[in-house]
């Protein structure tokens, strides 16, 4: 039987594997992650957008080319569980219920067929069945620009949490890594694209540094790899007092799309543009809440104002 979807703005009948989708807003996703990092519970936030689905399909991503194995991660990735597992598609649409203030076709909303296309997709491999809460894979980036306060509060607090590692492009400023996380994170690098060529050695590197430090003290990774994220989040999900935190495209605004190195002909995301996001004001924001990285701010403020 088909359900009628629980929209209050759009009523559509729902296909079988879409009929149990609750849609977690921005706010709640944040939320749920603060929590777990907050009470040290070991877990993962896996942001699977287009571009991952596709991959997971052996289909072309523009940073990465199509790769079986990585296919099959992105598949084992989906089908991850566990109480602080929170597993995001990009279904940000009427239909799910799931639009918010200022989103906008090309600010992270999408069309009802896409949105259902996210979930048919993932289906096979997400586990447990029925696919149930579905976490947002815009929270962090959507907050930064329409609920700046939210966004605020949540790298403040992740930032106390002092994340042990950020593994992620190696093209990302040592000064924002500092004032997003500390100066205490490591940066594990990670190339601008085709970044699964190297994840053995990427793989390896982390668990050597996480090897060197105790064992039973908690920690937090902050990852931003692209398509290649989920897959390492899979590879790591053995490690006991770690949480995974897939940082997403915020880091992008915050270089001012400086990231993608010699990838020129790559387009930021479109959200960055529509929204009118701000990243020397954001960051001066956040600089004043912290209080004690002034120079380290300033320095990469001004930086960030060189073409």
């Amino acid at each position: 039987a088909l359900l009628l979807s629980n929209s209050s703005t759009f009523s559509v009948r729902l296909p079988r594997y879409a009929e149990n989708v609750v849609c977690v807003g921005t706010h709640s996703t944040l939320e749920s992650v603060r929590e777990a990092i907050v009470q040290e519970q070991s877990g993962a936030y896996l942001r699977f957008g287009d571009g991952d689905i596709t991959a997971a399909y052996h289909g072309v991503d523009e940073m990465q080319t199509p790769n079986k194995n990585l296919s099959r991660e992105i598949q084992a990735a989906l089908g991850m569980q566990g109480e602080h597992v929170f597993k995001a598609l990009m279904i940000s649409s009427p239909m799910f219920d799931c639009l918010e203030k200022q989103m906008t076709p090309g600010n992270h909303q999408v069309s009802n067929k896409e949105a259902l296309a996210m979930v048919e997709m993932a289906y096979p491999f997400w586990r447990p069945l029925p696919i149930r809460f579905v976490y947002s894979n815009c929270a962090l980036a959507h907050a930064a620009s329409a609920y700046e306060s939210i966004a605020l509060d949540f790298l403040e607090t992740l930032r106390a949490t002092k994340p042990f590692m950020f593994i992620g492009n190696e093209h990302v400023d040592s000064d924002l890594l500092e004032i997003l996380f500390g100066p205490q994170c490591l940066h594990v690098t990670v190339p601008s694209s085709n970044a699964y060529s190297s994840i053995d050695s990427i793989e390896r590197e982390a668990r050597a540094l996480l090897s060197r430090s105790d064992p039973s003290s908690f920690k937090t990774i902050v990852l931003a790899m692209g398509v290649s994220t989920s897959a390492l989040q899979y590879r790591l999900r053995d490690i006991e007092n770690l949480f995974q935190f897939d940082f997403g495209s915020l880091l992008d605004a915050l270089e001012k799309w400086r990231t993608r190195g010699k990838t020129h002909n790559i387009s930021p995301p479109a959200w960055i543009k529509i929204s009118g996001f701000d990243a020397t004001a954001f960051l001066n924001v956040f600089c004043e809440r912290i209080g004690s990285i002034n120079a380290t701010c300033e320095r990469y403020i001004n930086n960030l104002a060189d073409p």
